[in-house]
């Protein structure tokens, strides 16, 4: 039976040093598989575009660097978004598998910035209350949170 009020959002986070970005890996999946557009800018010039399937990759003096990233990267809309949730699971699980059928070497699956990104399911049970006269409000509670990958 379906709980009409109960909301479950995934989300894309990072659970390690450095910070959320956007990986090579997910970003030519995303361009591959998913149609977004890989725009090259030079250095850091700020680039800000309301669509979100747009990767920006850095290059420094004509030379392409590693570093890709999306406008609004740090956002729920964008980690939530499921082209990222399937490029986050299809990509670690790429890893899983190569680790396990012995095609890349420990150390560099342990190392791998693959491995500290997590998507995280969260549910939380919403109710519209009275709370004085006629007056409402929504009240929230989170019903369960579980981790996908």
């Amino acid at each position: 039976m379906q709980d009409n009020n109960k909301l479950e959002l995934s989300v894309v986070l990072h659970d390690g040093y450095g910070g959320f970005s956007i990986l090579p890996e997910l970003a030519e999946y995303l361009h591959k598989r998913k149609g977004w557009e890989i725009i090259p800018i030079q250095g850091m010039e700020l680039k800000r575009s309301t669509n979100p399937h747009i990767i920006y990759h850095t290059y420094y003096d004509e030379k392409p660097t590693l570093n890709y990233w999306c406008a609004d990267q740090d956002s729920i809309t964008f980690r939530s978004n499921p082209d990222l949730i399937e490029a986050v699971q299809h990509v670690r699980n790429g890893l899983e598998q190569a680790y396990n059928q012995k095609q890349i070497e420990w150390k560099d699956y342990y190392y791998s910035p693959l491995r500290n990104l997590k998507v995280v399911t969260v549910s939380m049970q919403l109710e519209i209350e009275s709370y004085n006269d006629g007056h409402e409000r929504i009240v929230t509670s989170i019903v369960q949170k579980k981790e996908l990958t």
